[in-house]
């Protein structure tokens, strides 16, 4: 199996990232359509199935027909949560490091493709972004530092918000406009 194909798509995932920082970076009150229009393009580098299916357990397990329903409302979440800081991210740099990405073959193969991420008067951080091909495609569904997935540390997010509550009440909450600073995690 080839390294240098999730290395490409974690390369293109990052030019994707670089413009639309370089986009957010002109708004001056961005309104949740333009963070969407901005955020779209990374969106397709994402494995929101794999990482519904991480974050929201049984709830995506269940949801079945409404499946497409609860992606686009992860999808909103994450643009509404975290597409504002972009605007942070100016001056910042990838490097991917080749030749420390590894490779897991099999019916669905994964790879482990490390970066040095950095930004101007800081010494970059090593970060593994986890990739996955369900599709023909590698798309990114993980990243951990030092170890530590930030799916795992999101997950006990969404299990606070999923607690006790139907689909139809889960779905309400992530389409909810968000005025307070993101949760811990």
């Amino acid at each position: 199996m080839n390294r240098g194909a999730p290395v490409a798509a974690v390369e293109q995932a990052a030019a994707e990232l670089a413009r639309a920082v370089a986009a957010a970076g002109t708004l001056a009150e961005p309104t949740p359509a333009t963070l969407r229009s901005i955020a779209e393009p990374l969106l397709d580098h994402l494995d929101v199935p794999h990482i519904a299916a991480l974050l929201l357990g049984r709830h995506w397990r269940d949801a079945d027909a409404r499946r497409p329903e609860l992606r686009r409302a992860l999808e909103d979440y994450f643009v509404l949560r975290y597409a504002p800081s972009l605007r942070d991210l100016s001056g910042w740099r990838l490097q991917t490091l080749p030749d420390d990405t590894r490779l897991s073959p099999g019916e669905l193969p994964r790879a482990r493709v490390p970066v040095l991420i950095g930004t101007d008067g800081l010494p970059a951080l090593r970060v593994e972004l986890h990739l996955r091909r369900p599709d023909g495609v590698w798309r990114l569904y993980d990243a951990s530092i030092f170890g530590v997935g930030l799916i795992g540390l999101q997950r006990p997010v969404f299990d606070q918000l999923a607690a006790g509550r139907r689909l139809d009440a889960l779905l309400a909450l992530l389409r909810q406009p968000r005025t307070a600073p993101a949760p811990a995690g």
